[in-house]
């Protein structure tokens, strides 16, 4: 009953329809009580749920020189073979103007991705790399690190890439003199049939306004990986996209064409975090981000301050709320200390009801009113 509860009051709120009632409800729900548990024995108990895993947002790129390519595309393989070689065609079958290389990476994928790669080892554009299994965010750091295209391109291995995308991603790319430009996509089921189309409504902004927080379907200049990768060994790795990849760019496209297909997975991480006790890896990626924008000495004001702060509540709260009360509301008080830490709470309010509340949640440590506001911003 909560569940519907919920999901009524959020549409009702995101539709507009009666603010005052969402408002009330939500106060009814949400009280002020300050939460009774202390640092030391909250992220005790999130150690307990998963330890924190090794591995940094922040790195110093091996120079690989000037670009001799326009753009690599890297596609790291693991488990993957029953899409493998669609995937790839997709990629090599790309009629396009532009200077391209494509990497394959075999993450010690068990199945016969390493047989499959290997037989497009002979061509002069593919580079096929084979690694013991590390992770996705490792295997698309290797790519990262050999790539020699001015601007990158991820796929992953189980969806691919509509005809003309490199072409039409690269010409919005040299027209606006882009930092990253994004396409639409089409969701398909694993047999390949259409769900729905994604499309983009076409512009041209800063540090991603409008994009999708995710690497695929978007072409991004390699140089701003310079300092900041993947993070090894975490679960929801992509969260560096939205928040350490966005405020870097100056110029970023948003395209109307489709550019890739995404496959619904179901053995994929979005489905398989459900209930999953490495879902608390949401809150482990946004301390190591949080590090990386201190070691890097970034600016962290404005929409910037709102992508972290939104990491530390929608973002978690979404991801573990499958987790019984006691552990949930360990994870809150590890949030908050995290907040605290890294000073990223706005002092004066936003003008903004649930985001305004959310910070004065984190602040004062008040468990009910963060989760509510959370899950209704």
């Amino acid at each position: 009953m909560k569940n519907v509860f919920v999901k009524g009051l959020r549409f009702m709120k995101h539709k507009g329809i009666m603010p005052p009632v969402v408002r009330g409800a939500y106060r009814m729900c949400a009280d002020r009580k300050v939460l009774e548990l202390s640092t030391e024995e909250a992220w005790e108990q999130v150690y307990r749920i998963a330890p924190r895993p090794e591995g940094s947002s922040c790195w110093e790129r091996p120079d690989n020189g000037e670009p001799t390519y326009d753009v690599s595309v890297i596609i790291p393989f693991y488990n993957t073979e029953k899409y493998a070689v669609q995937c790839i065609e997709s990629v090599l079958s790309q009629v396009t103007d532009f200077r391209m290389e494509t990497i394959l990476v075999d993450d010690g994928s068990p199945d016969r991705c390493s047989e499959i790669l290997d037989s497009y080892a002979d061509r002069e554009d593919v580079m096929v790399i084979h690694q013991q299994n590390q992770g996705v965010a490792t295997a698309r750091n290797t790519g990262i690190c050999t790539a020699r295209g001015e601007y990158l391109v991820f796929v992953d291995s189980d969806d691919y890439l509509a005809e003309g995308a490199i072409q039409a991603l690269m010409v919005a790319a040299r027209n606006h003199d882009a930092d990253m430009v994004e396409g639409s996509h089409q969701t398909v089921t694993p047999e390949g049939s259409r769900i729905g189309d994604y499309i983009k409504s076409p512009g041209v902004s800063t540090q991603g306004v409008g994009m999708f927080g995710y690497p695929c379907g978007k072409v991004l200049r390699r140089k701003l990986f310079q300092n900041v990768c993947f993070p090894a060994n975490h679960w929801y790795e992509d969260a560096i996209i939205a928040t350490l990849i966005f405020p870097q760019t100056q110029t970023s496209v948003t395209i109307t064409d489709i550019v890739f297909y995404y496959r619904q997975n179901p053995a994929g991480q979005t489905k398989a975090g459900v209930g999953h006790a490495k879902s608390i890896h949401s809150l482990y990626v946004a301390e190591n981000v949080l590090n990386t924008f201190r070691k890097l000495e970034l600016d962290c004001s404005g929409n910037r301050q709102r992508l972290l702060v939104m990491e530390l509540s929608r973002v978690v709260m979404a991801r573990t709320q499958h987790f019984e009360e006691p552990k949930l509301q360990a994870i809150f008080i590890a949030a908050c200390d995290v907040a605290e830490r890294y000073g990223i709470l706005p002092t004066e309010p936003t003008g903004n009801y649930f985001y305004d509340e959310i910070v004065e949640a984190l602040r004062h440590r008040q468990y009910s009113r963060w989760k509510w506001a959370s899950l209704l911003i």
